[in-house]
C-alpha cells in the first residue's frame, strides 16, 4: 500500500469469509515511519484497551468489496454464529500491480483492482498544498473471479508470480494435487470486455424503453377525427345557403325585408363556414408543428443510433484482432505454463 499511498499514506486490506460471501475493507494509516502494533487473539481486558486507544483514530477504511461465493467451500471452520459461519480466506498481495489483490477462500479466487487508496493519497496532497479546486479522478474498484474450484475440490494455496518473463500469472495449488496457471492479464481483459459489452447493452435497453415519442403521438387524435365534424359543418352550412347571386335591386331601393335576408345570410356564412374553415386551418398548422417536431426528434435518435452502431463495429473489430493476438499467443502460454508447471513441480 505504500507505493499506492505515494509515501502519504500507507494501505492495508483486511478480507474476511463470513457465510458464503467475502468481505474485503481497503483501509488507510499515516506513512512515513508508522508502526503497526501486533493484535493477539488472547488479550487481558487492559492490554486491549491500551492498544485499541493507542490506534483508535489513526486511520480509516477508503473502499470496501463485497464478493458473492456461489460454491459452498467443502471445508468449513468450527467457528459458529447463530446467523453465520465464518470459514478460512488469504490475502495475495500482486506484486506486479500495486493496486491489485487476490482474495482466495477454499473454492474460489477472486481479484480486486482499486485506486481507492491512490486517490485518497492525491486528495489529502492536494489538501496539504492549498489546491482544493484541483479535479481529482474518482475511486474505480472492479471485482472479478481469478478461479473457482470445481466440485469436491478445495484450493490449498495461491500466489503470484514475480517472474515478469513469464507474465502476469497466478498460480493456485489444488486438493485433488494439480496446480493451475491463471493468466490476470486474460481474465482482466475478459472482465472489462463484458462490463463494457453490458454497459452497452444497458444503454440499448434505455434507449428502446424511451418511448416518449411515441406516447406523444398515442395521446394526440387522428386528424380526421378532429376535422371531420368541421367539415360536416361547413358542407351543411353550404348546402342551407343554396346558390348566391346577385341581386338588381338598387341600394337606395332597399327594402327592411331584403336588409334582413342579406344579414342573415352573412351571419349563416360567418357561422357555419368561414369560423370552422379558420378552425380547420389553426388544427392543421398545429398539426404541422408537431409533425415536424417528431421528424427532428426521430432524425436526432437516428443520428445517435448511427453513431452508436458505428462504435459497436469498431469495437467489434477491436475485439476479432485481440482475438487473433490471444490465438497467436496461446502457443507461447502453453509453453510459459508448462514451463511453471514443471518448475513449481520441483519445488
Amino acid at each position: 500500500g505504500g507505493v499506492a499511498g505515494a509515501g502519504i499514506i500507507d494501505g492495508f486490506v483486511v478480507a474476511r469469509s463470513q457465510g458464503r460471501t467475502l468481505h474485503v475493507d481497503f483501509g488507510i494509516i499515516p506513512g512515513e515511519g508508522s508502526v503497526v502494533l501486533p493484535r493477539f487473539e488472547f488479550e487481558s481486558d487492559g492490554d486491549c484497551q491500551l492498544i485499541d486507544e493507542l490506534l483508535r483514530g489513526t486511520g480509516a477504511y477508503v473502499e470496501r468489496a463485497l464478493i458473492k461465493d456461489d460454491q459452498g467451500g467443502a471445508e468449513e471452520s468450527s467457528t459458529e454464529t447463530a446467523t453465520a459461519v465464518v470459514r478460512n480466506c488469504a490475502i495475495v498481495v500482486d506484486p506486479l500491480d500495486a493496486i491489485m489483490v487476490h482474495v482466495a477462500s477454499k473454492s474460489r479466487i477472486a481479484t480486486i483492482s482499486t485506486n481507492a487508496i491512490a486517490v485518497t493519497a492525491q486528495r489529502m496532497l492536494s489538501q496539504m498544498d492549498g489546491n482544493n479546486n484541483k479535479e481529482l479522478p474518482s475511486v474505480r474498484t472492479k471485482v472479478w473471479s481469478a478461479l473457482e474450484a470445481a466440485n469436491n475440490t478445495v484450493i490449498l494455496g495461491a500466489g503470484v508470480s514475480r517472474d515478469v518473463h513469464l507474465g502476469h500469472i497466478l498460480l493456485a495449488r489444488l486438493s485433488s494435487g494439480t496446480v493451475e496457471v491463471v493468466n490476470i492479464t486474460a481474465t482482466q481483459y475478459l472482465h472489462e470486455s463484458y462490463e463494457l459489452m453490458k454497459a452497452k447493452s444497458e444503454q440499448l435497453a434505455a434507449s428502446d424503453g424511451d418511448n416518449s415519442a411515441l406516447e406523444v403521438l398515442q395521446r394526440v387524435k387522428p386528424l380526421h377525427e378532429l376535422l371531420q365534424p368541421l367539415v360536416g359543418k361547413v358542407s351543411n352550412g353550404l348546402s342551407k345557403m343554396g346558390k348566391i347571386v346577385g341581386g338588381e335591386t338598387l341600394p337606395k331601393d332597399t327594402r327592411p325585408e331584403i336588409l334582413s335576408i342579406f344579414l342573415e345570410t352573412q351571419h349563416s356564412c360567418e357561422v357555419n363556414v368561414v369560423t370552422p374553415i379558420e378552425e380547420m386551418s389553426k388544427i392543421l398548422n398545429s398539426r404541422r408543428d408537431l409533425l415536424k417536431e417528431m421528424h427532428d426528434h426521430q432524425a436526432a435518435e437516428l443520428e445517435r443510433l448511427t453513431e452508436l452502431i458505428e462504435e459497436f463495429k469498431q469495437k467489434h473489430e477491436s475485439n476479432v484482432k485481440r482475438v487473433k493476438e490471444l490465438e497467436a499467443n496461446a502457443t507461447k502460454l502453453a509453453e510459459r505454463s508448462s514451463a511453471v508447471l514443471t518448475a513449481s513441480r520441483s519445488l
